[in-house]
């Protein structure tokens, strides 16, 4: 979905809005990332904001020399370095493709002339934000009240893109566990699954 649409859609604007959209669009910019390039680095100093019009990305950190995931990051999402952008602080995470990635970004003088210059554009930004604290929430629900294998499940039942588009590593990582205690999980889950297909029981 193109900017402009999601503008459209998101109920704030409509097609008679053109001149206000076509003002937004031109403060856009874009931005293309090949498979394995980073948008970030730990002690950037970053405040663009970004949607991500096509492409996966992965967020972490490194502790002690280890990479930690924290979220991942599908076409459609908005990104922001919190820190830079509202702190002025550098990156404390890192932020890197999975797969070839399209951005359009707009800079934070920019955005911040536009916004107070149109209450629509304001109003859909406070909404996305509100989004985003909510899923924000979710996830650290996710981390803290569940079992490695509730989350694993969770996962599949309500991100199965991530199932399928993640390495079982980099899964692991996000979930909190070394990569072979999840491929036992995996292994076990695919194990009750075919005995579910199949109809065995053992009485």
């Amino acid at each position: 979905m193109k900017f402009k649409e999601l503008l459209i859609r998101s109920g704030f604007y409509a097609e008679s809005d053109g001149p206000e959209i076509d003002e937004i669009s031109k403060a856009m910019s874009e931005r293309e990332l090949k498979k394995g390039e980073y948008l970030l680095h730990e002690g950037d100093m970053n405040t663009n904001i970004y949607f991500l019009e096509k492409g996966f990305c992965r967020v972490f950190t490194d502790r002690n020399d280890k990479e930690v995931i924290t979220w991942f990051l599908s076409k459609q999402d908005f990104i922001l370095c919190i820190n830079c952008y509202y702190l002025n602080a550098p990156s404390k995470e890192y932020i890197q493709a999975l797969e070839d990635c399209r951005l359009i970004y707009i800079e934070r003088a920019a955005y911040t002339e536009l916004v107070l210059k149109y209450a629509k554009l304001n109003m859909f930004a406070m909404t996305a934000l509100v989004r985003k604290l909510f899923l924000y929430q979710q996830h650290c629900e996710f981390l803290r009240d569940m079992t490695v294998q509730e989350r694993f499940q969770y996962l599949k039942d309500k991100k199965p893109e991530l199932i399928n588009k993640v390495s079982q590593k980099h899964l692991a990582s996000f979930l909190g566990v070394e990569p072979t205690y999840l491929n036992k999980i995996i292994n076990k889950e695919k194990y009750f699954d075919y005995e579910s297909r199949s109809g065995y029981s053992d009485n």
